[in-house]
């Protein structure tokens, strides 16, 4: 859009106004007979009020302008306090009338009695006030009235700015509502059919006839004393109320031209000849207007605004009182329309109860849901026509249907069994909202229900399959957890629980240094041939008897099992936890197993043998590979103590002079001499024979060692790591 085309708008709206502002105002005082009594209806004031209501504040420029027209136009001699006060009392006026309407929220549509209640008080009565009291106060200012006439000419000049409000914009603006209609407006204010429409044009006729025949006749004396002028109003209060508020304003205005028409002629009842008496003799007084604007009876000029005001008022006041019950009552009827299509149509199952628990209401619905028609299920109870007595879970309706009749707050949702009337069991989640009437007691239940069937049969299903997965799960668990303590078993089998610990931390690999251990190592004497003369099982069932029995005994004093390689048996004390007696122990434990050993005999009836080696020192354990771990020993600790297990003899313990050290003070130990130690020469070595206390020393030694072992020219035998 151009941008001229908004100013251009605006200008042209400007000059519309102030044409019709300067002449209203020009033809009130100067058509001949209107002159007389313009200033009781002032057009130009109601012009002002309505334009501003269409077209916005930014209009009152308009209103000076039309102002300035007047006095141009009119051949009266103009005063330049008159017009500036004039001026200023006309545009405030205006602007403070359409300021007071729209801070109390009006509708210039008038659709409701408030907005027409509004626009009397505040524009027709009070902003008017504005207008008449700078005029007024002009006039005085001027010297063109004495100051003892202020209130008398404020008055007559305040009434006529009323007038013209009442008679004009509610004219305006109607017709401006039906050229610019809204979504709330029929664009035509005439009735849609023909027999409406017939009876408007009858009754509009009647309105204008009588307003002529009253009016624009002369009224002889006996008709002077009877409220004739009332006849038009009673079309126009019957238009009101029976057609569109737009008619009621139009006819009252059509009324009100054709009485200040006839009155401005000295016709009509207000200028009708009224009889006195005089001196005890009846006679007539006319009634006659003169040039100047005065009047035999000024009285009948007022009477004429009130005609007016009390006309325009009325028809305002009962057309929009009217229309806005007829819109209630539309509305209320879509409303009620809609609500019904709404209900009947809903799928949803909607009942409503009395207050006595009776089925008043079931929508279509719940009929076709429930197999029960209308007319048989109206007035009956719920209980045995579409609630059981009893639930297939064996709860009891009837006491949950009465407390639902007594506490209905407390069942706002719940959910039973329903059934329909062919005998099938569903069931129904209800929303329940108690009714109550105006004086708040209650009235009933509006029940509005949603088949749960099918979700309720797929939840119990679901809570069926959820119990089985929480076994199979259950389950699952406790065999994963047996599972992993087997494991942990095994692991603890072949690891110490210190080192299988750190390995599943990840921490790989492992090796620790240890300062002070004992290594054991023990060979059975001459199984090899034993071997070779048994089968493989009973090889395997005897030497897992034998290792089996050490094992116990390891875990007894409380030794780590290193290993078996053949029929060689490795143990340790003082790792993977370092303490003080792990020489003892090894002592302790060799003893048993020389002891044990002879529980286990040969198929000749001879016991087997064991050879023992003990060593102490420094050595390093920890696991390597990234296959079968180990828990292994490295280091010169543990070759020494293998060579003295193959270097010893049957049933025999020899430990080394580091072990002798520790043990000489709680065990018996025999010297045994200095022996050749591969890759270490000579070594002293002793004989363990027992512990300080034991009751037979040597029992299951050697009766003596050879002097060539004596003299240490002893030569190893095979062991472990010959």
């Amino acid at each position: 859009m151009p941008r001229w085309r908004p100013v251009g708008s605006f200008l042209a709206s400007v000059l519309v106004v102030a044409l019709a502002y300067g002449g209203a105002a020009l033809l009130a005082v100067n058509l001949p007979g209107v002159q007389t009594i313009g200033a009781s209806v002032w057009p130009a004031s109601g012009i002002a009020i309505a334009a501003l209501l269409l077209g916005g504040k930014r209009l009152w420029i308009a209103i000076p302008l039309g102002t300035q027209l007047f006095d141009w136009l009119d051949p009266s001699p103009t005063y330049w306090i008159l017009g500036i006060l004039g001026i200023a009392g006309a545009t405030g006026q205006a602007l403070i009338a359409h300021w007071l309407l729209k801070r109390v929220g009006f509708d210039r549509h008038f659709r409701r009695a408030s907005d027409a209640l509004k626009f009397l008080l505040l524009a027709a009565l009070g902003a008017t006030q504005i207008s008449c009291t700078c005029g007024t106060l002009a006039l005085v200012l001027q010297g063109l009235i004495p100051v003892e006439e202020y209130w008398s000419v404020r008055s007559s000049w305040w009434l006529g700015d009323t007038m013209g409000v009442l008679i004009f914009a509610p004219l305006i603006l109607q017709v401006a509502a039906a050229l610019r209609p809204d979504a709330a407006t029929p664009r035509s204010p005439w009735p849609s059919d023909r027999p409406r429409r017939f009876v408007l044009g009858i009754l509009l006729g009647l309105a204008i006839a009588t307003t002529v025949a009253v009016f624009l006749s002369r009224v002889n004396a006996d008709l002077g004393d009877y409220p004739i002028e009332y006849i038009p109003v009673l079309f126009v209060l019957w238009i009101a109320i029976q057609f569109d508020r737009r008619l009621a304003v139009l006819t009252s205005f059509l009324v009100a031209v054709i009485a200040i028409g006839g009155s401005s002629q000295g016709r009509g009842p207000f200028f009708a000849p009224k009889k006195v008496i005089i001196d005890g003799q009846v006679q007539v007084i006319e009634q006659v207007l003169t040039q100047g604007g005065e009047t035999q009876g000024e009285a009948r000029i007022l009477q004429l605004q009130a005609f007016l005001g009390v006309t325009t008022s009325t028809a305002l006041l009962l057309s929009s009182a009217l229309g806005e019950q007829r819109e209630a009552a539309r509305s209320l009827r879509h409303n009620e329309r809609k609500y019904r299509e709404l209900v009947q149509n809903a799928n949803s199952i909607i009942i409503k109860l009395d207050r006595d628990g009776k089925i008043v209401f079931f929508n279509e619905f719940a009929q076709d849901f429930f197999g029960y028609s209308e007319s048989e299920i109206l007035g009956q109870s719920p209980m045995g026509t579409i609630i059981p007595m009893t639930e297939s879970t064996g709860r009891d309706l009837n006491e949950f249907f009465n407390h639902l009749l007594k506490q209905p707050e407390q069942f706002s949702h719940a959910e039973n069994e329903n059934q329909r009337r062919n005998g099938d069991r569903v069931w129904v989640t209800w929303s329940n909202k108690p009714i109550f009437d105006e004086a708040g007691q209650f009235e009933g239940i509006l029940c509005i229900g949603t088949d749960t069937t099918e979700q309720r049969r797929i939840s119990q299903e679901l809570k069926l399959l959820n119990e089985q997965l929480e076994t199979r799960v259950a389950e699952r668990t406790q065999a994963l957890q047996q599972q992993q303590e087997k494991a942990e078993y095994l692991l603890l089998n072949i690891l110490p629980k210190p080192i299988a610990d750190r390995l599943s931390q990840d921490v790989f690999p492992i090796a620790d240094l240890f300062d002070d251990v004992t290594v054991l190592f023990a060979d059975i004497v001459d199984f090899t041939s034993f071997a070779a003369e048994r089968s493989p099982l009973e090889v395997v069932e005897r030497l897992n008897g034998i290792f089996s029995c050490f094992d116990r005994l390891a875990e007894v004093y409380g030794l780590e099992k290193i290993k078996t390689i053949g029929d060689a048996y490795m143990a340790v004390g003082g790792l993977p936890v370092p303490r003080d007696d792990h020489a003892a122990d090894v002592a302790d434990m060799a003893l048993a197993m020389q002891r044990a050993i002879g529980d286990y005999r040969k198929p000749d009836g001879s016991p087997f043998q064991v050879r023992i080696g003990i060593h102490a020192g420094s050595a390093v354990a920890g696991t390597i590979g990234l296959k079968k771990f180990i828990y292994d020993l490295w280091g010169d600790t543990v070759n020494v103590a293998s060579r003295m297990e193959s270097t010893g003899q049957a049933n025999a313990i020899q430990v080394s002079e580091e072990v002798y050290g520790r043990l000489r003070d709680r065990y018996h130990l025999e010297l045994r001499g200095r022996i050749s130690v591969k890759g270490r020469g000579t070594m002293t070595t002793y004989w363990l024979l027992g512990k300080h206390g034991d009751e037979a020393l040597g029992n299951g030694h050697f009766n003596s060692p050879s002097p060539a072992a004596s003299n240490g020219a002893v030569s190893p035998s095979s062991g472990l790591f010959s």
